[in-house]
């Protein structure tokens, strides 16, 4: 199962934004070999997350679900289209943290040290 379809985008100050919606996507419907298997991570308990440039995706019991998104991303407009599968969406979708998408050092050494 595909995890989402891929555009070109760009950064822009800090903001995700899509420019180029007109490519043409297409998906094996099988692989040759499996080497992850979502069932077995679920029933062992793992965590497992997908992370793209634009979404992070958590793996549940019952499917995928968005957990959040590129700041300057509308889910509507920039994510599902986009997607051959509906995602579980749980409330309010959090959004990626701005420094992560920024040339400068993210200065997070302090926060990791208080966890």
């Amino acid at each position: 199962m595909p995890l989402i379809e891929l555009v070109l985008s760009t950064f822009l100050q800090y903001k995700y934004s899509v420019y180029d919606r007109s490519m043409n996507f297409h998906y094996a419907e099988g692989v040759f070999t499996v080497a992850f298997s979502g069932q077995q991570a679920i029933k062992y308990g793992q965590e497992i997350l997908y992370v793209t440039e634009r979404v992070v995706f958590r793996l549940t019991k019952d499917g995928i679900a968005l957990e959040e998104v590129a700041p300057g991303i509308d889910i509507d407009k920039d994510i599902i289209p986009y997607m051959s599968f509906e995602p579980i969406l749980r409330g309010s979708v959090g959004e990626m943290d701005y420094r992560i998408f920024s040339e400068s050092i993210m200065g997070i050494r302090d926060e990791i040290a208080q966890i």
